[in-house]
């Protein structure tokens, strides 16, 4: 469709600021490789490790399957604390990603074909972040070392969020302060929106850390 409107994706319109709220400092472990891989090749493991171990790092890693000897799963202030104390990030998670470039974490995204990659190459393209892609796979680790400039990604994600805020301001909110809902017969019911609308995150469940 000609008139369709590329927005962020909701969790980029709140600020890490924001998800800060969600879980203490300190509270997860510091100086860690922060592993959020779904699916690795064979050999995936002695490369993390002879990287961790290069720089002196511990390595945290998480799935989307629960650790059965711990037998919970954490919530999801735990795992973006997992993401935001961490020194480099490897991930083949869009919302890694996403959450990556919120907290400033060094990162690199490793493509897994099964679950499809379009939606972490368009994200990193509009930040100018695609040199972040291990496209030979993680034979590239060595570049979480190399800088990211934040400034520009900051500046990026400013004029993106505020672009994106307008658009879905003016085309989903009937008026400023208030919120449309169906009545169980079907008919629209206007009502006001409750205070901090865009601050409330739902309730989630995270992969549990596993650090070996």
């Amino acid at each position: 469709c000609d008139r369709a409107v590329h927005v962020l994706d909701p969790a980029m319109l709140l600020t890490a600021d924001d998800y800060r709220t969600l879980f203490t400092a300190g509270s997860a472990p510091s100086d860690t490789l922060y592993c959020y891989l779904f699916r690795v090749k064979p050999g995936a493991r002695h490369i993390l490790q002879d990287f961790a171990e290069r720089h002196n790092l511990r390595i945290v890693r998480t799935t989307d399957r629960p650790n059965a000897a711990r037998g919970k799963m954490p919530g999801i202030g735990e795992w973006l604390a997992g993401l935001h104390e961490a020194r480099y990030v490897i991930t083949d998670s869009f919302h890694a990603c996403v959450f990556c470039i919120l907290f400033h974490k060094p990162f690199a995204a490793y493509i897994n074909r099964s679950r499809g990659s379009a939606r972490i190459h368009s994200l990193l393209k509009q930040f100018g972040l695609e040199s972040r892609i291990l496209s030979s796979g993680l034979q590239e680790i060595s570049m979480l070392d190399t800088p990211i400039d934040w400034e520009a990604v900051d500046r990026i994600l400013e004029r993106r969020r505020a672009e994106s805020s307008a658009f879905l301001d003016a085309h989903l909110c009937p008026a400023p302060d208030t919120v449309t809902a169906a009545e169980p017969d079907g008919r629209a019911a206007t009502a006001k929106a409750p205070a901090g609308t865009g601050k409330r995150i739902p309730a989630a469940k995270a992969p549990l850390p596993e650090i070996v």
